[in-house]
């Protein structure tokens, strides 16, 4: 998952360094997709980093991490709908976005 985050969160802080609304200088909502992508990376870490679970509480614990995950790639799905809805009122002065 490393790999793909990191080019999301590039294209990111490209969109919110070089693109703006029309007319205004409002940098869009590129910050819902950065929250939601700062919430998968802290879901992973501790996922990552909790202690190994006893065989009795291992499938409670995937359950719960997938849960987690679940929650936060809505979040980010909803935040990408919200960034493509907005897309044609933006401009761009840098790249191809």
């Amino acid at each position: 998952m490393a790999s793909p985050m990191t080019g999301v969160d590039h294209a990111l802080t490209d969109m919110t360094t070089f693109c703006r609304h029309r007319e205004t200088q409002e940098r869009g909502r590129t910050h819902e997709m950065q929250g939601a992508m700062r919430e998968m990376r802290a879901e992973l870490q501790r996922h990552r980093t909790a202690p190994a679970p006893d065989l009795a509480t291992a499938p409670s614990e995937e359950d719960k991490h997938l849960g987690q995950s679940r929650a936060v790639l809505q979040r980010a799905r909803d935040a990408g709908s919200a960034m493509r809805h907005e897309a044609g009122f933006y401009r761009c002065d840098h790249g191809n976005h």
